[in-house]
């Protein structure tokens, strides 16, 4: 079996032959046939990632089909979440790390966590789905209790989360908004159906323009972190809710406290989601017919030319990975 691993110098992958995983009482084997990438494997590649281990198969994302009876399935990625919808347990880890992932031929998986992939989708949309979906589901929905009519600017278009939360928010009713470092990802975030967008690069006062022209946003949806808390604080109704699943320019920075607990905003925080977030997740994209944005697509073989296409500014979607067929 083929499959893209971790060596022992972190950050590099190395493509290798390892041996098939043996499913466990209660795993199924699927044959993998396309994986996606996502910022959680660039970040253990960069060695930023806690807990990492050497020589492990990175990929989170992923579909197939089971080697028993050749049904076509998707994964859901997340494990071990536990019986409180409202957090995680302790022990709860995403697939890829520190057990194997995607970016191989093979993959052993927990029955529960195979789901069908759903018939409008193709195997490449299928593979972009999962990660991004169930953590844009949750962030909106489970923890952020997005309603119809509701204004929510989500930041960050292009991302592989930000980019179906756009579709999701907009399936939903929500009027949507957007802000970006690039033009023309504004640009097709609007094509899709999004009121406005503001370029934060270009406009250094782009949260008063975007508060000008929506009278202040019910929601935010960020990844960020860093200085930008401070302009959605101030783009927030009183009462507004922030929801944040990331931290990616690290520690907030000029929060002013005052302004959170006087105007009554919520500070959510979200992560990944439960095995009945990503039920309801494929519910709702089934329904709405949502289909993720691919960017690129690259040969298992290309996947250090994957990882580069990630970290490209004009990168806008998923990278989704093709693994060759023994």
């Amino acid at each position: 079996m083929i499959a893209a691993k971790l060596t022992k110098q972190i950050p590099s992958l190395s493509i290798k032959k390892v041996n098939p995983p043996k499913p466990e009482p209660g795993e199924s084997l699927i044959d993998v046939r396309y994986a996606a990438l996502n910022k959680r494997d660039d970040w253990i590649l960069k060695g930023k990632y806690p807990g990492i281990e050497s020589s492990v198969i990175l990929g989170s994302d992923g579909m197939g089909y089971t080697h028993a009876t050749g049904e076509r399935v998707l994964i859901n990625p997340g494990n071990k979440w536990g019986e409180n919808e409202r957090v995680q347990e302790s022990d709860f880890f995403i697939t890829g790390m520190p057990h194997a992932g995607t970016f191989a031929q093979q993959i052993a998986v927990l029955d529960s966590h195979i789901y069908p992939v759903p018939e409008y989708l193709s195997d490449i949309e299928a593979a972009a789905l999962p990660l991004a979906g169930v953590t844009a589901f949750r962030a909106l929905f489970s923890r952020g209790d997005l309603g119809y009519g509701e204004k929510i600017l989500i930041a960050g278009a292009g991302g592989g989360v930000s980019s179906i939360g756009i579709k999701m928010a907009l399936a939903a009713g929500a009027e949507v908004f957007v802000n970006s470092s690039s033009d023309e990802k504004i640009k097709k975030a609007i094509s899709w159906g999004c009121q406005a967008g503001w370029n934060y690069k270009e406009n250094a006062d782009w949260a008063k323009d975007c508060l000008d022209e929506t009278g202040g946003v019910d929601m935010v949806l960020d990844s960020a972190g860093g200085k930008t808390i401070s302009d959605y604080i101030q783009i927030l109704r009183p009462g507004g809710r922030l929801v944040f699943y990331g931290a990616t320019l690290g520690p907030w920075e000029r929060v002013q406290a005052a302004k959170i607990y006087y105007r009554q905003i919520d500070l959510r925080g979200s992560t990944m989601g439960s095995n009945t977030d990503f039920k309801k997740m494929l519910d709702f994209v089934t329904a709405h017919q949502i289909r993720p944005h691919v960017d690129r697509i690259f040969d298992l073989e290309d996947i250090h030319d994957a990882f580069s296409r990630l970290n490209d500014p004009k990168s806008f979607g998923k990278i989704v990975i093709k693994i060759p067929i023994s």
